[in-house]
């Protein structure tokens, strides 16, 4: 018994260095492949780059959709199933939907207060540097549609449909992932300098903050699949388990990082970002082996399930408010976009389908032969 708690042990090990290898590597070929793309003079080039970005970004778009509604929130659902049956409260009360909405509420609030915060900071500068910058007026309006909730435009967008003939995009784009077309070699050092200290004017532009918010749902609902493989108590089940998490949670380092290179971080604040996230997984498998060790308790599937609620919440507000709308509201290539986010959804249900918990739920309880009388 030792000797097989021994293996256990060593395996379980084994799949933390591994797992946090696959997922930092994940994380980083976004940033790689726009450090690519800035490097790339050729105007043309860089145009198909934009175009690749932008399909991958929507496959992105299409995963965080899948993991919310087929992944974390049946796992909200089952915690607080449990909870109410320990408790023996008897309540047609949706929980599990209000924790979602209250998770979505907060994210809300907090970006609007951000938001409020940022509008009355440029709005209260003296006028002499007002004037250098932009109008007033202009700016509130840029930094209302810089976070607009207003959902998927039905315009096409002229500025990036205007192309010259040699391939070239109209308008600048915004974050590191930026592709600017019209910067020559010559004025790039120039362009990125201005570009770093300007106002953005992009209506559809990431925000820092939900890249930031994502990070904290996409950690916090990594920490739990950690923690489900940290609480299997046999090689094959840790094995197979391991299988699917690491597939899943390498789709979603790849679409997060691809979040991050089009928010408006700096590589370092990304590089960090990045790292904490793929910690989390092995965090969360060192927590589930430490709580084999303990009893489940009231408090601890009361925290669970609020917890994974709130990050539920979070993914909706970042996929519907941010990553789609965002990716849709440019004119290009509706048909293929819409495809390449049935195709990110489609790579959730996959892995899920292979999940063993799905083909045989915890809940399930092989069938007792009644003795007969």
């Amino acid at each position: 018994m030792a000797g097989t708690m021994w293996d256990i042990v060593t395996i379980k090990g084994i799949v933390l260095v591994v797992m946090f290898v696959i997922t930092f590597v994940c994380s980083m070929l976004p940033i790689i492949f726009v450090k690519r793309i800035r490097q790339t003079h050729d105007s043309y080039l860089r145009s198909k780059y934009h175009v690749v970005l932008s399909l991958m970004s929507c496959s992105a778009g299409g995963v965080f959709m899948g993991t919310c509604l087929l992944d974390l929130f049946p796992d909200v659902q089952e915690q607080l199933d449990i909870l109410m049956d320990q408790s023996s409260i008897m309540s047609s009360f949706p929980i599990a939907e209000f924790i979602i909405v209250f998770g979505f509420l907060l994210v809300l609030t907090m970006e609007q207060i951000v938001l409020d915060y940022k509008e009355s900071r440029l709005l209260s500068r003296p006028p002499e540097v007002q004037s250098l910058l932009s109008d007033p007026r202009e700016t509130r309006r840029n930094l209302q549609q810089q976070h607009s909730l207003s959902g998927i435009s039905d315009q096409p967008d002229l500025t990036s449909s205007m192309r010259s003939e040699n391939g070239s995009l109209g308008g600048s784009h915004r974050g590191y992932g930026t592709v600017d077309d019209h910067c020559e070699p010559d004025d790039s050092h120039m362009h990125i300098q201005l570009f770093d200290h300007s106002i953005h004017h992009d209506i559809a532009s990431h925000s820092s903050l939900r890249s930031l918010l994502l990070l904290f749902a996409l950690s916090l609902h990594s920490i739990f699949e950690g923690m489900a493989i940290g609480l299997q108590d046999s090689i094959d089940d840790v094995v197979s388990l391991f299988l699917v998490v690491i597939f899943h949670k390498a789709i979603i380092a790849l679409s997060l990082g691809l979040n991050m290179v089009q928010s408006k971080l700096s590589i370092f604040q990304m590089l960090m970002a990045n790292m904490f996230f793929c910690v989390t997984s092995p965090l969360g498998l060192g927590i589930g082996m430490a709580i084999m060790e303990m009893q489940a308790s009231f408090t601890t599937t009361a925290i669970s399930g609020t917890l994974q609620g709130i990050a539920c919440g979070t993914f909706l507000y970042v996929t519907f408010f941010e990553v789609l709308p965002h990716e849709m509201n440019n004119g290009e290539n509706r048909l293929l976009k819409l495809l390449f986010i049935i195709f990110g959804f489609s790579a959730v249900c996959g892995v899920l389908y292979l999940d063993p918990d799905i083909q045989r739920p915890r809940c399930y309880q092989p069938p007792t032969v009644m003795p007969h009388p």
